[in-house]
């Protein structure tokens, strides 16, 4: 049961899926770097601070971008977001397929092939 009304279920749920969302997409980034690093070592003498800070916001703005239909929803389609038992719960089908598909599946691919790739990378390097 949730007593906090509309607007509140909204934030809740925005900033819930915003965090994930960047977690998930700072692995990413990581994981990347990390094949990145092992790939060139002579690139961790080119990182400055501004790179790393454009990751970070970079990383932020998609979480957000993926978050934001939520506002959409409650906007036009309340009972998405809030139903009529008044469970702040995200029921729209296609905002979960898509919210899976971007800040899951996606990522989920990309660490899957770079850790592979600095697996395989690290396996030549040791022969």
């Amino acid at each position: 049961f949730w007593a906090f009304g509309l607007v509140t279920c909204t934030l809740w749920q925005m900033s819930d899926v915003t965090m994930c969302t960047s977690s998930i997409m700072h692995m990413c980034i990581i994981s990347l770097d990390r094949y990145k690093c092992i790939r060139d070592p002579m690139s961790l003498r080119n990182r400055s601070k501004r790179s790393v800070a454009f990751r970070i916001a970079a990383v932020w703005i998609f979480a957000i971008s993926i978050s934001s239909p939520l506002a959409l929803l409650a906007t036009f389609r309340p009972l998405d977001i809030l139903n009529s038992k008044s469970e702040c719960i995200i029921s729209n089908p296609n905002f979960l397929v898509y919210g899976s598909i971007a800040a899951f599946f996606l990522p989920l691919v990309v660490m899957l092939l770079t850790y592979s790739l600095t697996i395989r990378l690290l396996s030549q390097k040791a022969k």
